[in-house]
């Protein structure tokens, strides 16, 4: 039995990590409540999938083709300010979206396109890298899995209450708490000290470097990453809603009960991450979570929905953390190249988002969504690449 003093390693935290901490757990609590939703709430406005995931091609585009330039740029501010503007843009994203129930427009939704991707560009590349320099290289998997098991203990309950906010009140209610909860967030970032990088990739050079040789399976197991987020983030709820005919209820308690089951394996994984071999780890992880997106093209009722997605839940901690502590660990090895190799990261995940959101689309046109499915099973495989 793992003794409550290795998982709970509050000793080991450093001030710094500390106000990270704080910081993640307040933004991920936003992020729990409305995160499954938001996908939902702009299918309810576009009317069809198909234009859901042209916005999200839209977004994720503009990302890619703008990380490298945007980040040189970006490094001019210190880490700190970089986090607590990106944050603002966050808010305002919020906003906009919300005005997209009182009448969408070419205008909101450009205005919304480039709000996140302000958010994105700003923050990313900061976060990875202070969390890389703040943790403890041999308590990291520790430290990751405590902060996420955090989040989903504290937010178990958020999905159900989403549901229920949305039923009762609309999404303009959830909207609000969410854009209140985000600006609570920015506080705990004023305790983090000041720190510059420099980007040292030029815009044509970080295209080379991303798709060289040398980066081949760094790529590609970041490219895995985003493939299947984009289809567990976007394809997945939409999914599930259609299942279910519309009831936002009874998405947000299946949600919460998936959460309920995967809190303590969290904390377990993460100390079996600084012990046990994390290439084996991930190696069993990633195939178990492989099954379970196989097994999700045959979902057919609420309660299989709720089974699947229990196992699913468990299988992606068993993948995610050994999968992150690793990507925390190279990017540390880095030392003053955390920020590039943060940003190869990033794009290679945007690359693995917009190819599985044109597959999408290629598939919705002849085919069912679940068969998507199918080609998340095969290519989350990738991720042992790393």
């Amino acid at each position: 039995m793992i003794k409550l003093k290795r998982i709970f390693i509050k000793d080991h935290l450093s001030k710094p990590l500390r106000h990270l901490y704080l910081h993640t757990i307040i933004k991920g609590l936003a992020t729990g409540l409305l995160g499954f939703f938001l996908p939902l709430f702009l299918f309810s406005i576009f009317g069809k999938i198909e234009w859901v995931i042209v916005y999200y091609l839209c977004t994720h585009g503009v990302t890619l083709f703008s990380y490298p330039l945007a980040t040189k740029v970006a490094l001019k501010m210190d880490m700190k300010k970089l986090m607590i503007v990106a944050t603002v843009f966050l808010v305002l994203y919020i906003y906009v979206i919300n005005l997209f129930e009182v009448g969408v427009s070419l205008y909101l939704v450009g205005l919304a396109i480039l709000l996140i991707n302000l958010f994105r560009l700003l923050y990313w590349v900061p976060y990875h890298t202070e969390f890389a320099e703040f943790s403890e290289k041999h308590y990291r998997g520790r430290e990751l899995s405590l902060m996420n098991a955090m989040i989903a203990l504290l937010g178990i309950s958020l999905p159900a209450i989403a549901g229920f906010i949305i039923v009762k009140s609309g999404f303009n209610t959830l909207f609000v708490i969410v854009l209140v909860m985000y600006v609570v967030s920015v506080f705990p970032l004023f305790g983090i000290p000041k720190k510059r990088e420099k980007f040292s990739y030029g815009y044509f050079e970080t295209w080379k470097i991303l798709v060289g040789e040398k980066n081949r399976k760094t790529f590609l197991a970041y490219f895995a990453d985003g493939f299947q987020s984009a289809a567990g983030y976007i394809i997945w709820p939409i999914f599930i809603l259609l299942l279910l005919k519309g009831e936002y209820l009874s998405v947000g308690f299946i949600s919460t009960f998936i959460i309920l089951v995967s809190v303590v394996l969290r904390l377990i994984m993460g100390d079996l991450a600084d012990h046990k071999n994390k290439k084996k780890l991930l190696k069993i992880g990633s195939w178990l979570y492989s099954i379970g997106w196989l097994v999700k093209t045959f979902v057919e009722s609420a309660f299989q929905i709720f089974v699947v997605g229990a196992y699913h839940g468990l299988s992606e901690v068993l993948l995610r953390t050994p999968f992150d502590t690793m990507m925390y660990d190279r990017a540390a090895d880095r030392e003053h190249y955390i920020d590039e190799y943060t940003v190869l990261r990033e794009m290679s995940l945007r690359i693995g988002y917009l190819s599985l959101l044109i597959l999408s689309l290629i598939i919705l046109s002849f085919a069912g969504m679940n068969w998507v499915f199918v080609a998340v099973a095969l290519v989350v495989l990738l991720v042992n690449k790393l």
